[in-house]
């Protein structure tokens, strides 16, 4: 990872990152987000779903602001 990198995405849905972003998170200081994970939080976003923050790393941490149309 460069040292001026603002976070690290993993992308790789074959890796098991899921149990490990956080301590990534810490040792790195930077957020982590994996491809997985995005699309776990955007899915639970869109259905509403109450507090996300149980996720692991900083991303459950957000909240949804995508506009749906319809």
């Amino acid at each position: 990872m460069h040292p001026q990198s603002d976070a690290l995405f993993i992308s790789c849905t074959g890796l098991r990152t899921a149990g490990i972003v956080g301590e990534l998170e810490a040792a790195l200081g930077v957020p982590v987000v994996t491809s997985n994970q995005a699309t776990a939080w955007d899915a639970l976003s869109n259905a509403r779903v109450g507090n996300l923050s149980r996720g692991e790393g900083r991303l459950f941490g957000q909240a949804h602001s995508a506009k749906v149309s319809g």
